[in-house]
């Protein structure tokens, strides 16, 4: 008997009550809760940054010091040692790529950056 706006602030309720009693246990040093009958521990680690890396593996690039995989649209150029976008009449549908895959009847027109298949049209 129900209807979505009943069932979004009984939802709303529940998660507020989470929020409070991890908020609680949180400040008393507690670090396990538990939510609809199961518990969960709560990290007590501080987030830690990547560490710094002097190489990256091949179809990885250096970003501000950090290893960044080669996204879909791009391979990782050896020679400069960095992602690159496809050129046109190819292109790459996977991350972390060494080439990009030619286009069927590929002339060597289309898109810069091609994700997929569809785009070579």
């Amino acid at each position: 008997s129900c209807n979505l706006s009943c069932l979004r602030q009984r939802m709303e309720k529940q998660v507020k009550t989470y929020i409070k009693a991890l908020k609680k246990s949180i400040n008393q040093e507690r670090f396990l809760i538990r939510v609809a009958g199961l518990e969960y521990e709560v990290a007590q680690k501080l987030p830690q940054a990547a560490p710094i890396q002097d190489h990256c593996a091949p179809g990885w690039e250096r970003v501000n010091g950090r290893c960044v995989i080669c996204l879909p649209g791009s391979y990782y150029h050896g020679g400069q040692e960095r992602c690159v976008q496809c050129p046109p009449g190819t292109f790459q549908e996977k991350e972390g790529q060494l080439a990009c895959d030619l286009c069927p009847g590929s002339d060597g027109h289309g898109a810069v950056g091609a994700r997929n298949i569809s785009s070579c049209a």
